[in-house]
């Protein structure tokens, strides 16, 4: 995502969430190959609506909780050096500030 801002007011507003993990579905694993294990015609989504609904409820009850004691979500390292990425990105100054100077602290 590309924008031109200098405020961080829109990345300050953002949670990042890096996705990258590739699913096989002839390779199944883990909770897909559980559910493959009971009944070959089910999906992850099978076992565990007909399985796992009250553990599934409480989980993110629980998590609920959590989130509203905080009154925030929590990112994680690599989630803040995306957001960190993303500022540089969208402040061209910035950018150029930190690929073409160095800082002498001495």
């Amino acid at each position: 995502m590309k924008f031109k801002e200098n405020t961080d007011a829109i990345v300050n507003r953002l949670l990042i969430l890096p996705l990258k993990r590739i699913f096989d579905k002839n390779r199944p694993a883990g909770i897909a190959a559980k559910a493959k294990a009971i009944n070959p015609a089910w999906e992850p989504d099978d076992l565990i609506h007909d399985q796992e609904k009250a553990g599934l409820l409480n989980w993110m009850l629980t998590g609920l909780k959590r989130l509203l004691e905080r009154g925030n979500f929590v990112n994680t390292a690599e989630g803040l050096a995306a957001l960190d990425e993303m500022k540089l990105d969208a402040n061209p100054i910035a950018g150029f500030l930190r690929d073409c100077t160095s800082f002498n602290t001495a």
